[in-house]
């Protein structure tokens, strides 16, 4: 934002280079492409990468997004299972921040507050890679569809008044118009939403997002559906490094709880959660549990690593 703010009130060059004078930290996510070189090589400023969730099912992101060739540290998560990923992609341990996502403070702090709100699902995938001249699988749209407009579902959620929030990821916007919803129940949300209604739902269905690490950290309940997973075309519509995520979250290479092959099981699932007050069950405890995520003051904590550095 400063940058921009500087190139559009001209006198570019001079007060750029009166910025790099002040600068100490800069901390960007992953989307911030076009500048992150600008800082990388300059010894006394240090790029950090903050990302804006758990990067474990979509691991070759470490090795373009947020590469050690482009940034000097990168904020992770305090677990094995998480860091030993980032190794596995050239990072070295003393490069990693140690510290939870300062937004989880968000998620502890409504905790405490014990709010007791209607009851809500929601329902968001994550984006995929497509090969030069591919468009997104058919099946992800009518298997989507099919989960949406389930008879049986609509009326357990109209039984129990449950609303099921929906979104699709902000990089297939223009796939909107695929989306026919037949289900009084359902409620499409806006992307400034996302981070409340990952918040205050009781139960997440998703494929290989970041968002399942929000709901881990919460002990919230999540199903695994990939709609397109089953799509004979799958490997000539997407690129290497999804057509093989799907592939391991298929054969069991990536494990998880609650995965699901089929629609009917998604459904299945929903409802017996819906009938179980969405209670965790304990061998899905025991599994978030060996992630060992050791949180708290997330924000209050990564601002104090920041202030120490040299």
């Amino acid at each position: 934002v400063i940058i921009k703010d500087i190139y559009m009130n001209g006198d570019f060059l001079e007060k750029y280079l009166e910025l790099l004078l002040k600068l100490k930290v800069i901390i960007a996510g992953s989307d911030l492409l076009t500048m992150d070189y600008m800082f990388y090589n300059i010894e006394y400023i240090t790029s950090i990468n903050l990302g804006h969730g758990v990067k474990y099912f979509k691991s070759f992101l470490y090795k373009d997004y947020t590469s050690p060739v482009k940034y000097n540290k990168m904020l992770l998560v305090p677990s094995k299972k998480i860091i030993n990923v980032a190794l596995n992609y050239g990072w070295k341990e003393e490069n990693i921040i140690k510290n939870c996502l300062p937004k989880w403070d968000k998620y502890d702090n409504y905790k405490k507050e014990n709010k007791e709100n209607d009851k809500s699902i929601f329902i968001f995938l994550t984006w995929r890679n497509l090969r030069r001249g591919k468009s997104i699988s058919k099946d992800y749209f009518n298997n989507m569809l099919q989960l949406l407009n389930n008879e049986t579902l609509i009326q357990k959620l109209i039984e129990k008044n449950i609303t099921l929030y929906h979104r699709l990821h902000p990089n297939m916007n223009h796939n909107y118009y695929k989306i026919k919803i037949n289900n009084p129940k359902m409620k499409f949300i806006k992307l400034t939403e996302i981070s409340d209604t990952l918040m205050k739902s009781n139960l997440l269905i998703t494929d290989f997002s970041s968002v399942t690490f929000d709901f881990v950290y919460q002990m919230k309940p999540i199903i695994i559906y990939i709609p397109d997973s089953e799509d004979p075309n799958i490997k000539d519509n997407y690129d290497d490094d999804y057509y093989n995520l799907v592939n391991s979250m298929k054969n069991g290479t990536i494990q998880f709880e609650n995965k699901c092959n089929t629609t009917e099981q998604v459904i299945n699932k929903i409802i017996n959660y819906i009938d179980n007050n969405f209670e965790l069950e304990s061998n899905v405890k025991e599994f978030y549990d060996s992630f060992e995520f050791k949180c708290g003051n997330n924000t209050q904590s990564f601002i104090n690593y920041i202030e120490n550095l040299k």
